[in-house]
């Protein structure tokens, strides 16, 4: 049977420098616990535990997984959980991600509502366009939610020769620290609702949202712009006043 990481389209670094420049953005001499998400093979764990921080990493894939644990059985600073970091209730001052791509948009989502130091994630360079957009068809939901609860740097890019096997897409390294806000994850779902009616005027979407909940929406305060114009902040505004009212 394919691997769950092999369908996700998976590929695996295959570079030290690479890896080295990637544990280096995330300053762990200054960090508590430092989390791992997408161990795949070991190559960025290898990395992580050389700076005897507490690592725990975690890798979904069951068939991965008995390589990886016989690989750092001997390595003391380093847990090794096999499940879907996502689903945990795990806090972390640092993460370092190298996600299957297809899951990225859920790991925005999920660092939402996360309290932490720093991030530093590998993805794909398209999908950074969309988080970094302000404005166009790449402005999105996701976006949103990126911009309105971090700051984001994307600081290298990663050629596709480094990887085995060599992806048909381009991928990125970013920095992501918090900013003081935590919508909860009702906020987003009404954000991502708001967002469905990306073409309409804010008006028009909130008389749209109050046909089809039932929710007494007069109250809300509408700014006279379309929804692909609002800023971060002010479709959170929206959003929020969407989530509250009865």
């Amino acid at each position: 049977m394919q691997s769950k990481r092999r369908i996700l389209g998976q590929h695996f670094i295959d570079d030290e420098e690479t890896l080295r420049r990637i544990v280096a953005l995330a300053e762990i001499q200054y960090a508590g616990r430092v989390l791992e998400i997408g161990a795949g093979k070991g190559s960025l764990t290898k990395e992580l535990c050389r700076t005897r921080a507490k690592i725990v990493s975690y890798e979904i894939d069951r068939e991965l997984f008995p390589d990886l644990k016989s690989k750092f059985s001997n390595i003391k600073n380093v847990q090794l959980v096999n499940a879907d970091a996502f689903k945990s209730n795990i806090s972390f001052d640092v993460l370092v991600a190298n996600l299957p791509y297809s899951r990225s948009e859920e790991f925005i989502e999920w660092l939402a509502g996360k309290n932490f130091r720093k991030a530093v994630a590998m993805l794909q360079t398209d999908f950074v366009d969309k988080i970094l957009s302000r404005s166009g068809k790449n402005y999105r939901a996701v976006s949103v939610i990126a911009q309105y609860c971090f700051t984001i740097r994307r600081v290298f890019e990663v050629p596709a020769r480094l990887f085995k096997p060599p992806p048909k897409v381009s991928s990125s390294v970013i920095v992501i620290e918090r900013k003081p806000v935590t919508p909860t994850k009702s906020e987003i779902k009404s954000l991502k609702y708001l967002w469905s009616f990306k073409g309409k005027t804010v008006a028009s979407a909130i008389k749209a949202i109050a046909k089809k909940s039932d929710k007494n929406l007069k109250t809300v305060e509408v700014p006279e712009k379309r929804i692909a114009e609002l800023s971060p902040e002010q479709a959170f505004r929206v959003a929020k006043a969407i989530d509250q009212a009865n």
